[in-house]
């Protein structure tokens, strides 16, 4: 008898033991699987739309200025390589997204919307006495203006009086919010955070409901047609719109993954990957999450970032540097610039030697990089870093 019930239990023991190895490794993952998928796509009532509809937490914007020291030496002897540069900030602003007009597509594939972005400056977080009304002395956007003039006129009696006037200095007075939100002035109307001239951009991404790895996924952006922006050249992969706007990517990541995200403002799409020897993953506040970085040839001269020069010769586009001149706040006005940090990584004679980065060139440092839950693929920590320049041509300084 005795007997019989040691074998029994034996065997109930192992039954359970089956069925709790079938639970933990089949069922349990699937309904987690399962249960993700429902919470994550955009629709009303899901956590998911509940963050896309108004972030929960403001972003932050960090600007440091390269302030010109000597403009006075520098107008006298014209002599671009005698330009010092002080650098000053940084000037934190919080951003706070929330969207409106939201409306679904029929099927609930995809959901179009417009939306609203407020800035606070963040004097706790700024350096310390600065100020949203400091004036600084920086390279005048007005010679961007001239260098594309002289490409359309080739007599300078036709330029325009106001820049006439403007152009007798490389440095102009300029009020940080100013640059931040555009003045009345129309040669400084637009900003890097707002063109208060244009009318609200309408976009529509993916909800995941047809495939959960499209989630947030731009279809349109502005006036983007088929996932293709009007910006660059027509051959190549440069007017692509690919991936998210690096809030939220698509759930079950794996550090094999490449992400990608659209950032507007210099209209163009960064690659992302993982690579344990370049940076390692962290955990945010006992949350695991993967670490990915923007590559160098996000910006590399490479075959397919060729589409993204807008000269005539290729030759004539500086390597590792994209010129914005058709492309938001510089469209139509100016030659503007833009790479990554402290002129890294291209070639030393395109660098100003007397700026100098404060700390070790690093990804952890001046790298762009997303810290992601990989279950859900919500975006716990970002860095996005760049840097914008004026570009003077020969002829617009004289």
């Amino acid at each position: 008898m005795n007997k019989f019930i040691y074998i029994s239990v034996g065997v109930v023991g192992a039954i359970l033991l089956v069925l709790g190895a079938i639970l933990h490794w089949a069922v349990i993952p699937k309904i987690i699987h399962n249960k993700v998928i429902d919470q994550m796509q955009l629709r009303n009532g899901t956590e998911a739309f509940e963050r896309f509809s108004k972030l929960p937490v403001p972003l932050q914007w960090k600007m440091t200025f390269f302030e010109i020291s000597n403009p006075e030496e520098f107008d006298k002897n014209k002599d671009v390589m005698k330009l010092k540069f002080n650098e000053k900030g940084p000037y934190v602003y919080d951003e706070h997204r929330e969207k409106y007009e939201i409306e679904f597509s029929k099927d609930g594939f995809n959901v179009s919307y417009k939306e609203k972005r407020d800035y606070v400056f963040n004097a706790k977080l700024s350096g310390k006495g600065l100020s949203p009304d400091d004036s600084l002395k920086l390279v005048s956007p007005v010679f961007g203006i001239v260098s594309q003039l002289l490409s359309a006129y080739t007599d300078p009696r036709y330029m325009d009086a106001s820049i006439k006037k403007r152009i007798q200095s490389i440095a102009t007075d300029v009020v940080v919010k100013e640059i931040a939100f555009g003045t009345n002035d129309y040669l400084l109307s637009k900003s890097f955070f707002n063109d208060s001239t244009a009318p609200p951009l309408v976009q529509v991404v993916d909800t995941g409901k047809k495939d959960i790895s499209q989630l947030f996924h731009f279809l349109k952006y502005g006036d983007s047609e088929n996932g293709k922006q009007k910006v660059w050249n027509n051959v190549g992969p440069c007017n692509d719109i690919k991936g998210t706007d690096a809030v939220q990517f698509k759930p079950f990541l794996t550090e094999q993954d490449h992400l990608y995200a659209f950032e507007p403002m210099i209209c163009k799409s960064f690659k992302l990957v993982h690579d344990p020897k370049v940076m390692q993953s962290t955990s945010i506040k006992g949350i695991d999450t993967i670490r990915y970085y923007a590559t160098d040839d996000n910006f590399a001269r490479i075959p397919e970032n060729q589409c993204h020069c807008t000269e005539k010769n290729f030759d004539l586009c500086p390597a590792d540097l994209l010129n914005l001149n058709n492309c938001g706040v510089a469209k139509g006005m100016m030659d503007m610039l833009v790479s990554s940090p402290y002129f890294q990584p291209f070639p030393e004679n395109l660098r100003n030697t007397t700026i100098h980065a404060p700390l070790p060139m690093t990804y952890e440092n001046y790298g762009t990089y997303v810290d992601v839950e990989p279950l859900t693929g919500v975006v716990l920590n970002a860095r996005k870093r760049l840097q914008l320049y004026v570009q003077l041509k020969r002829g617009s300084i004289k």
